[in-house]
Formats: structure tokens, C-alpha cells, sequence
């Protein structure tokens, strides 16, 4: 799926009326690439993985949650419902890749992976611009991982910046792999166990590379 425009058109101002999801690849669906599309002004996800058997999949070079510029964000403020995820792994997508080259701004969460296992998240820019310096934050967390969330990798070449909360949340039996010295962004201090300032980092489970 390359070179489209799903939901974005039907954003007016802050009023989000495009589809629920944007896109959806699930049900062991395997093998397919989501590339070079601007996926915006979704009522739920923009972009989903979800479901066992959901493996190798690629998202890669799209615009989510932006303008077709890729420099601001389509939403100034939370969606009315609560929530809107940029790119939503879960319920056991394993090895599938997000990125390289997503500009995720202006949702809820950047990416959010819950109950899965194994995902890598390489190569974008989370909360900015393509040119690493444009203010096109999300919400709150940049990357959310959250309960069963296993043996992910974020990194290398992720640029996270200017979220709304810390860029990095790992909770509830997630674990982390980090390669050593690639994780890049916006500063924030610990909670709980881990102590990682500069690198946008709060952790209780986390594996080093």
C-alpha cells in the first residue's frame, strides 16, 4: 500500500471525521508494506498491526497524524474520544518494523505496542520534523509500551522530541532493548528504577543491548 492519503481529507480544523482506523493489517496478515502514505485525522489508530500470525510487516516512510507538509501536526489538542495512535501494535503482531523514515506528530501516543512481542521501531522522527527540528509534538508519550509488551527494539536513528509526556514509557511487564548509545531525544528523568536523563527514557524493565 504506497503513495495514498486516508483520512486527512476529511479533517476539518480540530473536527476529526475521517475513518476509524486509517489502516489496519491484522489477523496474520504477513509480508506487507505500508510506505510513503500521509495517514491522518483517524478517529482511533492511524496505522494498526494486530493479531498473532501478524509478522514482517513494514511501516515506512509515512506521514501520520501530519498535514501533507509533514511539519504540522493536523490536531491541536487530544481527540474528543480520548485517544488516537499514530502506528498501534498489539494482541501478539511480533517482528514487524516501524520505520525507517515516519514522521509521527500530533496524536495521542507516537507508537503504543501492548501484548506483543518483538517489533523494532528504527529510524523516525517521533514528535518532529524530518529535519529533526520542527515542533510537531505528540500528546503524550512518543513510543508507549505497555503490558505484554516483550523484547521490542527501539532504535537505531529514532529522533523523539517535543512530546507532550516522557519519549519513552516502558510499564506493566514491558521489556526494551535499546542498542547501546542509539536512542536519541528529548531529555526527561527517571521514575521507578531507571535512570536515563537525556535520553527521554522512563523504564522499569529495560534490556541493553
Amino acid at each position: 500500500f504506497e503513495y495514498g492519503r486516508v483520512g486527512s481529507e476529511m479533517c476539518i480544523r480540530d473536527r476529526i471525521v475521517g475513518n476509524a482506523d486509517g489502516v489496519t493489517v491484522g489477523g496474520g496478515a504477513s509480508y506487507n508494506a505500508i510506505e510513503h502514505n500521509l495517514v491522518s485525522g483517524n478517529q482511533q489508530n492511524e496505522i494498526t498491526l494486530w493479531g498473532d500470525g501478524t509478522e514482517h510487516n513494514m511501516v515506512a516512510g509515512n506521514l501520520v497524524g501530519t498535514d501533507a507538509s509533514g511539519t504540522v501536526a493536523l490536531r491541536t489538542s487530544p481527540p474528543p474520544q480520548g485517544y488516537v495512535t499514530g502506528i498501534s501494535i498489539h494482541s501478539g503482531a511480533a517482528n514487524n518494523t516501524v520505520g525507517p523514515g515516519n514522521v509521527i506528530g500530533g496524536v495521542t501516543w507516537g507508537v503504543g505496542i501492548c501484548c506483543a512481542q518483538a517489533n523494532q521501531v528504527t529510524g523516525n522522527w517521533i514528535g518532529t520534523d524530518a529535519t529533526g527540528m520542527g515542533h510537531i509534538g505528540n500528546f503524550y508519550q512518543g513510543i508507549d509500551l505497555s503490558s505484554g509488551a516483550e523484547a521490542h527494539q527501539i532504535g537505531p536513528g529514532n529522533q523523539i522530541a517535543y512530546n507532550g509526556s516522557v519519549g519513552v514509557l516502558v510499564h506493566g511487564a514491558a521489556t526494551l532493548r535499546v542498542p547501546r548509545g542509539r536512542l536519541e531525544g528529548q531529555g526527561l528523568e527517571q521514575v521507578a528504577h531507571l535512570r536515563v536523563p537525556g535520553l527521554g527514557v522512563d523504564a522499569t524493565h529495560l534490556l541493553q543491548a
